[in-house]
């Protein structure tokens, strides 16, 4: 295995504890920089109301709140962790591309993403981003539980 210098952590709000934790204390082992990313869609439905030239504020407010969602996160994590070199990545659009995306641009060694462990139909239907990472990812993935603790 090639040494690893960066490890990528895709975020969604809501799962990141776990995977930014083995990240984090990964990173501190081999010396790596973290870079905690977030690819966010753009809004699915339009509403009648909402006026066509609206659009555009609606897309900046949303990349608005992933930045500052992504950035409260690193900065979390460079307080608790002032060794390790973290930084924030934001993209928009559709998660399990950007991320095999940045994986590439940002020369990425190893990510570290939580999963959801659905199974059955809810797995069918919504698919799961972590299996699609892990099935075309040209770099390990390393899949942690969000229930998982740090030793």
């Amino acid at each position: 295995m090639k040494p690893i210098h960066r490890i990528l952590v895709p975020v969604d709000g809501g799962l990141e504890a776990a995977a930014t934790s083995a990240a984090v204390d990964l990173a501190r082992q081999y010396g790596a920089e973290v870079v905690v990313f977030h690819a966010y869609e753009p809004p699915a439905y339009i509403y009648p109301t909402i006026a066509v030239d609206a659009l555009p504020v609606t897309l900046e407010t949303s990349e608005d709140v992933a930045l500052a969602a992504v950035e409260t996160l690193v900065d979390g994590l460079r307080q608790r962790s002032p060794d390790v070199r973290v930084r924030g990545v934001t993209r928009r659009g559709f998660a399990r591309e950007q991320i095999l995306d940045a994986i590439r641009d940002l020369d990425c060694d190893l990510v570290v993403m939580a999963t959801h462990g659905r199974r059955g139909l809810s797995r069918a239907v919504l698919g799961s981003v972590a299996e699609q990472v892990v099935r075309r990812s040209p770099v390990p993935v390393l899949t942690v539980h969000p229930t998982a603790t740090a030793a």
